[in-house]
């Protein structure tokens, strides 16, 4: 892949919201399958309407930095929900 170094960043960087976001809406989409399988049917409408209205470029490599900007994002989610969850099974009751 021969991409500049802003596309690259722009790519990846301006699709991790979509994978904190995507989880919430959609709970098939907190896998990391399902969201690669929602996200990916997103971004190759996106690329195609890129295409069919001639507005920019449509491009291979954009698929998959918009991918891995997504999967980031997903990741995030993960660590942040593992981080919220309180593992009841080592809470002991009180009294």
């Amino acid at each position: 892949m021969d991409v500049p170094d802003h596309q690259f960043g722009g790519n990846i960087g301006v699709f991790v919201p979509f994978g904190l976001l995507l989880p919430f809406l959609f709970k098939r989409a907190r896998s990391y399958a399902g969201f690669a399988v929602i996200f990916g049917g997103i971004i190759v409408l996106l690329e195609s309407l890129q295409m069919f209205l001639r507005v920019g470029t449509a491009d291979v490599d954009d698929l998959i930095l918009n991918e891995i900007g997504g999967l980031i994002g997903l990741w995030v989610f993960h660590r942040f929900q593992s981080l919220l969850t309180v593992d009841r099974t080592s809470v002991k009751p009180s009294g």
